[in-house]
């Protein structure tokens, strides 16, 4: 059962929480495993820590207001092997919100409480090409289905403001069973 290290940028956007929404710019690292059930067929279970959120440009593009909400995602992906280099991904993948700050210009406001809904659900679909024996890059996009919205510290819900995580992922996958094997 070899393990992997992953490490890539984030597209990400949140589709409404705030007026004039551009894609942020972000990271994910974690760990997979890959269960394999057959040739052509594996399970690949990850643990991720990713960046979400927006961002957007006001008054004239002078002051930059954006959110990010840091995540820990477990995706349970199924593998297919098209060919010897070439994977196809398909799975959930299941969030927990770690944090949300709101930005405005370079002041960060911790807004954690206004975000309750701490988990979230989505489908990943992507590929995989493995490079060498134990480099491989992915492209991977999360559609998320949790409805994100804004509560007021009076607890009012502002649901004209909601919103659902949308992340496009490019990054490498480095395998720590090939890594030791060529070490003896």
């Amino acid at each position: 059962m070899p393990f992997t290290f992953k490490l890539g940028g984030n597209i990400a956007t949140t589709k409404g929480l705030i007026q004039y929404p551009k894609n942020r710019i972000g990271f994910y690292t974690g760990f997979s495993s890959e269960l394999k059930i057959n040739k052509k067929i594996s399970l690949k279970p990850e643990l991720i820590y990713s960046t979400k959120g927006e961002r957007a440009t006001v008054s004239g593009g002078d002051q930059t207001n954006a959110l990010h909400f840091n995540y820990l995602n477990l995706p349970l992906l199924v593998s297919f092997n098209a060919d010897e280099r070439t994977k196809f991904l398909i799975g959930p993948e299941f969030g927990y919100l770690l944090s949300a700050k709101y930005i405005i210009s370079k002041n960060n406001i911790d807004v954690s409480a206004n975000y309750p809904q701490r988990y979230d659900v989505g489908t990943l679909v992507g590929i995989e090409y493995r490079l060498s024996q134990f480099c491989s890059v992915e492209a991977r996009y999360i559609y998320g289905f949790n409805t994100l919205y804004y509560e007021d510290y009076a607890g009012i819900r502002h649901l004209k403001t909601n919103g659902a995580n949308r992340v496009f992922q490019l990054g490498l996958a480095f395998s720590m069973i090939h890594l030791k094997q060529n070490k003896k």
